[in-house]
């Protein structure tokens, strides 16, 4: 994989102050109301009470003037999060390879629009996910993982799968078989031509 200089650069500026033995969590998608990053704060705020250096990355398009990223830059400024959280703008994909195999786990609480292609993404790349229940693509990601409704199940979920995390990513590694083995855009294809055929 190749990244540039610049993107190893901001890495390593965004790691500044981490403590090993803490998790690094991690969230893909342009930051907006539907991606629902407003969640993943709350559950972290519940989180820093056992890991007071958990660190998450959100990884995705922020406008500084947005009303909801001024929402959740007040939020993580009255609960005490500045040094918690990193906003990472857009990243190439190259770049978001790489982040997958350094972080524990990604989180997706979207709210249900089309929130479904990262977390099978993240599996891919053999990554354990949390995803909310209102995703399209929760009853299939909850064959390996956990699913939740809302911040306080979120922060639990995150627990888990930190306190188990090898057991964790084996579960990841199952579902990236599955996925790799039945999810491909050839596979999509000849399913859709096969239903196309049978009307005529």
């Amino acid at each position: 994989v190749n990244i540039s200089h610049k993107e190893l650069e901001k890495f390593w500026e965004m790691n500044k102050g981490w403590v090993e033995g803490y998790p690094l969590i991690l969230q893909v998608g342009m930051v907006s109301p539907s991606k629902d990053q407003l969640t993943t704060l709350m559950a972290l705020k519940a989180l820093k009470r056992k890991y007071p250096k958990v660190k998450c990355f959100f990884a995705g398009y922020f406008d500084e003037k947005d009303g909801y990223y001024v929402l959740l830059r007040n939020y993580i400024s009255s609960a005490g999060l500045k040094e918690n959280v990193c906003f990472l703008g857009h990243v190439s994909p190259n770049f978001l390879k790489v982040f997958y195999r350094m972080v524990d786990l990604a989180v997706f609480p979207g709210k249900g629009q089309g929130s479904w292609l990262s977390p099978l993404e993240a599996l891919v790349s053999g990554l354990p996910v949390t995803v909310s229940e209102r995703l399209p693509c929760s009853k299939l990601v909850s064959k390996w993982m956990l699913t939740f409704n809302g911040a306080e199940d979120l922060a639990l979920n995150i627990e888990r799968i930190v306190g188990l995390h090898d057991w964790w990513r084996g579960k990841a590694k199952l579902a990236q078989q599955y996925i790799l083995e039945n999810l491909t855009w050839e596979n999509y294809c000849e399913k859709v031509l096969k239903v196309i055929s049978s009307l005529f």
